[in-house]
């Protein structure tokens, strides 16, 4: 069968170079120029590679009727894949494409664990802005790799389309004896800005492991829960950033509770932590330097500047606080809070129905157990709720009842 490269089929096919369309703006001006916007929708699509990928199978694939190696796929389109030694942009890698269907993929596996990890947390970053085919970051796979594997190459073949060619059916369903059914109604997936929602910004900021009371009954904030309101809706855009602010607010509200703390004052704390994050999320460096501009100007005290900074590490604003620790319940408390809220939701998005109300309290302890899953969540600072006093266990039994109260509200 003949043999062509990926790039050479946009040159052949479609009259364009894919390096002219390296960004999803240039995709979707090129589908706009050719009227194919009734044919081809990537609104939906997070990364580059999803959308090249949509035009592809919209444009080229389809046509591909005899049969045909389609080779040297950009290294964006397969995590696992390792790169070519004369072009390191593009992977070894063939697809037999056969009556607009793939029937066989072979690659040669990537061997190398630092390219590996990169190409893990590049897909990870995907997963948590809702790229539904990319692929979770495995941690033993690169641990296992960093002790040697050798050069290695395979190949998988779709046999349902086989037969479905050899059948002459056009349909899949028609050589599947038991074919799997999509849902009527296709599940919303929340695109997950991962940083706000599993606490990235906390992860690696020095804790001070003496334990002060420090409780908000003796400290003002300067700021009411209808100016916190006002401030989430000048400053807060993104739905997502909002959800992840009322989950955290709901955390601190319930933990305040448990510990005979002031409720809305520990709400505030919780809505206000992330004011920042949709004018600060392209650059982290300055998440909660924008914070301090933002609650100073709204005459928050300092007590609630320093105690939303402090759930923040990657900040190298102002030399007032780049110092700061965690060292009071409050603060661990915060860290805590608004680090769960992303395990939770991640966990009820793995539901069949994606509803929070069909998480478990037993279903969330082993998902924290795991470090498979949501690995952005870090545990380290979930754990540090027990220098509150309070037991892990009974913490994500309090947090996960605080978000399942407010379900109608977040959509889950």
């Amino acid at each position: 069968y003949p043999r062509i490269a990926f790039r050479n089929l946009f040159h052949d096919k479609l009259g364009v170079d894919l390096e002219d369309l390296g960004t999803i703006e240039k995709i979707k001006a090129f589908i706009e120029k050719n009227g194919l916007e009734k044919e081809i929708d990537i609104s939906g699509r997070v990364s580059w590679q999803a959308a090249i990928d949509e035009l592809y199978k919209k444009t080229i694939r389809k046509k591909l009727i005899q049969p045909i190696f389609v080779t040297d796929y950009p290294k964006e389109f397969m995590a696992l894949a390792k790169t070519k030694e004369d072009d390191p942009a593009t992977v070894a890698t063939f697809q037999l494409v056969v009556n607009g269907w793939e029937i066989t993929k072979a690659y040669n596996e990537l061997n190398d664990p630092v390219d590996q990890r990169e190409r893990f947390e590049a897909q990870e970053r995907l997963v948590m802005e809702g790229d539904e085919e990319a692929m979770p970051y495995d941690h033993d796979f690169v641990e296992s790799m960093e002790y040697g594997m050798p050069p290695i190459a395979g190949w998988g073949m779709g046999v349902d389309r086989l037969f479905a060619l050899l059948e002459g059916e056009h349909n899949l369903r028609e050589s599947i004896i038991f074919p799997t059914m999509k849902p009527r109604q296709k599940s919303e997936v929340r695109s997950q800005n991962l940083e706000p929602l599993c606490g990235i910004s906390g992860s690696r900021l020095p804790i001070n492991i003496k334990h002060q009371e420090t409780e908000t009954d003796g400290f003002e904030l300067g700021i009411d829960r209808k100016q916190a309101e006002e401030l989430v809706e000048k400053y807060v855009s993104d739905p997502v950033t909002r959800l992840h602010l009322l989950e955290s607010e709901a955390v601190m509200q319930a933990l305040a509770r448990h510990f005979g703390e002031d409720k809305e004052k520990w709400g505030i704390i919780g809505l206000l932590h992330d004011i920042d994050w949709d004018l600060t999320k392209d650059t982290p460096l300055d998440h909660c330097g924008k914070a301090v501009e933002i609650l100073k100007e709204a005459g928050a005290t300092d007590f609630l500047i320093e105690t939303i900074i402090s759930h923040n590490c990657c900040w190298e604003g102002n030399e007032e606080y780049k110092n700061k620790v965690r060292e009071n319940r409050l603060e661990h408390s915060l860290a805590a809070a608004e680090t769960v809220t992303g395990l939770i939701i991640a966990s009820a998005l793995m539901q069949p129905d994606k509803k929070l109300a069909s998480v478990s309290l037993a279903s969330l302890k082993k998902k924290y157990k795991n470090k498979a899953f949501a690995t952005r969540c870090d545990r380290k600072i979930i754990a540090e709720i027990e220098k509150t006093g309070l037991a892990l266990d009974e913490f994500l039994e309090i947090s996960l009842k605080a978000l399942q109260d407010i379900a109608p509200k977040l959509g889950f």
